[in-house]
């Protein structure tokens, strides 16, 4: 086998890695917030940190090698002399938008889904007296 081919698999297998250790972390952070009331908070607060320890961002200074960007912000920013952390920051932020927005949607749509059901059941009650 290639040293090409080797690297290949271990970088497929660090990721295979940090996905199974993501969804187990998104299981026991389910567990550790089912005591929230509120579904679109206890929803923001489930999927925020599986996007942060799932989304993949570049690794400076090795090209084409990904890492999760909390792992590459964090190491940039904190452990690196001239670390940059702004591209694995940059991912994040990114992240963070597109699950606020999709939960906010999300709520919406029940909210809207909730409240048109609300008026249905009063106009009937409206209707039978």
């Amino acid at each position: 086998m290639s040293a090409t081919g080797f690297a290949n698999t271990e970088y497929a297998t660090a990721w295979v890695v940090a996905f199974g250790g993501g969804l187990l972390a998104f299981a026991f952070w389910c567990l550790m917030t089912r005591g929230v009331r509120r579904g679109s908070l206890r929803w923001l607060l489930r999927l925020l940190p599986g996007a942060w320890m799932l989304v993949p961002a570049p690794v400076p200074g090795y090209e084409g090698q990904y890492a999760p960007a909390f792992i590459v912000a964090l190491f940039e920013a904190v452990l690196q002399e001239n670390g940059a952390p702004q591209t694995a920051f940059a991912v994040l932020a990114v992240a963070s938008v597109v699950v606020l927005a999709g939960v906010a949607i999300v709520s919406l749509v029940r909210w809207r889904a909730r409240r048109g059901d609300e008026s249905e059941t009063g106009s009937e009650g409206a209707r039978a007296a």
